[in-house]
């Protein structure tokens, strides 16, 4: 992770400040608790287009361990695909007016379309979750992933981006101004924000005072980051639900 820079630190003032969504830090063994929930009031979008944005620079896959301990990040990229696409019978968007992408991002030409095959080939997080070595990308732009166009133009958005907010070029400012450009210009959008501490098996290139050499298995787990925006509060509130229920 040479040469990069959390942007966590700034991230959170822009959400302290503003006073969005909500701030939540759980564990694999206990439930999340929001500090500022969302409103609850608000209907469903009855159109959306739901993109996800895996970041896979090098330093993610070492979230992918094999050491027998509970691993929230490879339950999240096995299991969000079908969360996402639940219908309207469980309380979720109707399947018909609902599109659903998965994206990669780091490398430098911007997010990269996941499995996508043949047209109207949706993409699948799975395969992430079983093969470390897609995590090569060696930048990490996280603003590039809040600033893609949807392919859906019109419609309501919900980004879900998956990060260890770690910025390759040290602008901290990119991600938290792209994410109040993009989704709090408006009077209904909203931003959910969520640190997932996981076991982590890989060297930490950012402890103070080592100077430039990564420190191998330095720490046991690490946090990585779940931030959930939409044009429509309803909506990331909804995404909350799914990503913190059981």
């Amino acid at each position: 992770m040479a040469g990069r820079k959390s942007a966590w630190p700034f991230f959170v003032i822009f959400l302290i400040l503003l006073g969005f969504g909500g701030l939540i830090l759980f564990g694999p063994h206990r439930r999340p608790k929001s500090l500022e929930p969302l409103p609850t009031t608000g209907q469903l979008s009855q159109s959306i287009a739901i993109d996800v944005y895996v970041d896979t620079s090098g330093s993610m896959k070492h979230f992918l361990t094999n050491d027998g301990r509970p691993n929230t990040f490879r339950e999240l990229l096995q299991n969000l695909e079908f969360a996402l696409k639940s219908g309207a019978s469980q309380g979720g968007w109707d399947p018909i007016h609902r599109q659903v992408r998965f994206w990669r991002f780091g490398p430098k030409e911007g997010p990269i379309r996941l499995d996508k095959g043949k047209p109207g080939d949706e993409g699948s997080l799975r395969a992430l979750a079983v093969d470390p070595s897609q995590f090569n990308a060696p930048d990490t732009p996280i603003e590039s992933a809040v600033n893609a166009e949807s392919e859906a133009s019109g419609t309501p958005r919900l980004h879900i981006l998956i990060t260890d907010l770690y910025q390759s070029d040290g602008k901290l400012e990119r991600p938290a101004m792209a994410l109040v450009r993009q989704f709090l210009s408006g009077e209904h959008g909203a931003v959910a924000a969520y640190g997932v501490r996981n076991p982590y098996q890989g060297n930490v290139g950012d402890i103070p005072g080592q100077g430039q050499t990564p420190l191998p298995n330095a720490a046991t787990s690490m946090p990585f980051y779940v931030i959930v925006s939409g044009d429509n509060a309803a909506d990331v509130r909804h995404a909350q639900e799914l990503l913190t229920a059981g």
